[in-house]
């Protein structure tokens, strides 16, 4: 084969697999506080209708999960059974922060969500986005 032939395949094989690990789901991790993930999913169930979980967030996260966003997010969270599976691939801290992170399996077009609790346990951030 001819060494551009060569590269050209080289160039597909390698485009595939990053596709693939891209594309690829984080593995879960062991959930070892189920208080939590049960609080999420109800913070879930709330954006899912329409509704935002304002009660249990600071005022910086409340106001940023009003309007557009929160339209954003249940337009995302429609194709959801209810209550959405939550499975928890990533628990981190930062500072006296809890940082969380899940994949939401909505059908054919499963869901990143970020959630971050203060040390009072209200949540400060909460981001939903399509896995890519």
């Amino acid at each position: 084969m001819h060494k551009c032939g060569q590269l050209t395949v080289l160039a597909a094989l390698l485009t595939a697999g990053l596709q693939a690990c891209a594309q690829a789901p984080a593995k879960a991790i062991e959930d070892v506080e189920p208080e939590v993930t049960a609080q999420v999913r109800d913070m879930v169930g709330q954006l899912s209708s329409g509704q935002s979980p304002a009660a249990r967030m600071t005022e910086r996260a409340s106001a940023a999960a009003t309007g557009d966003a929160l339209a954003g997010m249940q337009a995302l969270l429609k194709s959801c059974t209810k209550p959405p599976a939550l499975v928890l691939q990533q628990r981190s801290t930062k500072g006296e922060d809890r940082r969380y992170d899940y994949r939401v399996d909505c059908g054919a077009a499963p869901l990143q969500l970020h959630v971050e609790f203060n040390k009072a346990a209200r949540v400060n951030v909460l981001t939903l986005n399509r896995l890519e």
